[in-house]
């Protein structure tokens, strides 16, 4: 495998003291931490997510741990996973369940919310009215713009 090349004017450099190319590997995967429940290892095994990259267990265990951590890997290498594990497995409680019929439902009281804030909805849902709202269908929000 190749690599990218230093630019000459930066290897060249006199603050540049030591220049290291290596050659890409693989991924190498690592196994689901211990603190890291079976309800989320198989909400991500359902979305493709098999096992971890060591990388992101590495990270993961250090988090858990409570630990500062800098990880810096190549572009969709899986940084962000690699931190949301710990936080996953702190926050979400397992076993609660995530296509419930409340998911993506409005929060309470958004209907009243909306009203209130003199945007109309259309009812039960607490969704804005058509045309109630920037990005609705139907009638504007105002008045056209002069010349509009």
């Amino acid at each position: 495998m190749g690599f990218m090349a230093v630019p000459e004017w930066l290897s060249e450099h006199p603050s540049a003291i030591h220049i290291d190319h290596r050659d890409a590997t693989g991924g190498r995967r690592g196994q689901w931490p211990a603190w890291f429940s079976p309800h989320h290892r198989e909400g991500l095994v359902a979305h493709g997510i098999e096992t971890p990259w060591e990388h992101q267990v590495r990270v993961a265990e250090l988090m858990h741990a409570r630990r500062h951590v800098a990880v810096s890997t190549p572009t969709a290498s899986g940084k962000t996973l690699a931190y949301l594990l710990a936080i996953i497995a702190d926050t979400a409680p397992a076993g609660v369940p995530t296509n419930s019929a409340t998911a993506g439902a409005p929060p309470d009281g958004a209907p009243q919310k909306a009203v209130g804030n003199g945007i109309p909805t259309d009812g039960p849902s607490g969704r804005a009215a058509p045309g109630s709202a920037p990005g609705g269908t139907g009638a504007p929000m105002g008045p056209a713009r002069p010349g509009a």
